[in-house]
């Protein structure tokens, strides 16, 4: 299992603090009734595949090192209107943002460190290109999971963040979220499943070839 040293090495950019100064000035909002936007995204910047021997994994294991997946503030895109400045209760909801970015990369983060593909599941053990395209379909499906979470929870106006905060207006709805993202967190607990096991997201189906469907 990935360590907190390792995983917090490989997601450079999170957790991080933001502030209203982060942000670009508008004088009105470019998409009323809103009155900021945070732009974020995580992207893999650094990978390669390893034969070898980790810390008590088995001899002849097949793994992701190293890895990194950098988690970003797009201070471009991200904007607030000047009496934004007095809403602590919004930019809490705008930090929120942020960090589902960053824990959705840590969560892709820690399942790719986790990883091992052995021979017993290969044809020929011996043949570290079946190794490899082995490992590089399930860090594809992990991928494609977790890019499905972060649409379902973070796009579009109707998200499951923005629709359960009431756009962070539902003062005890985005207290609630706050604190269960600030709690996975300081804990380093597994984002998709803390959300599942604290009824915050539900997921209706979750085929072994396919996406999972949320709700």
């Amino acid at each position: 299992m990935a360590t907190k040293i390792q995983i917090k090495a490989a997601t450079p950019g999170f957790p991080r603090q933001l502030k209203w100064n982060d942000y670009k000035w508008v004088d009105q909002s470019p998409i009323p009734p809103f009155e900021a936007l945070t732009g974020s995204s995580y992207k893999v910047t650094q990978w390669g595949y390893t034969l070898g021997t980790a810390p008590n994994d088995r001899r002849g294991s097949y793994f992701v090192d190293p890895l990194k997946i950098t988690v970003s503030f797009i201070a471009d895109s991200s904007w607030a209107v000047p009496s934004a400045r007095n809403n602590p209760r919004l930019l809490a909801h705008e930090q929120g943002h942020f960090d589902i970015t960053g824990l959705i990369a840590r969560d892709f983060a820690t399942r790719v460190l986790d990883l091992r593909v052995y021979g017993p599941e290969m044809f020929n053990a011996n043949d570290p290109d079946e190794g490899v395209s082995r490992l590089d379909k399930k860090v594809k499906r992990i991928s494609q999971r977790m890019g499905a979470l972060w649409d379902f929870l973070q796009q579009g106006v109707d998200c499951l963040y923005d629709k359960d905060t009431g756009h962070g207006n539902d003062q005890q709805a985005q207290r609630d979220w706050s604190a269960l993202l600030n709690h996975i967190k300081h804990f380093n607990l597994g984002f998709e499943e803390t959300l599942v096991a604290r009824g915050f997201l539900r997921i209706v189906s979750d085929p072994p070839d396919g996406l999972p469907t949320y709700s």
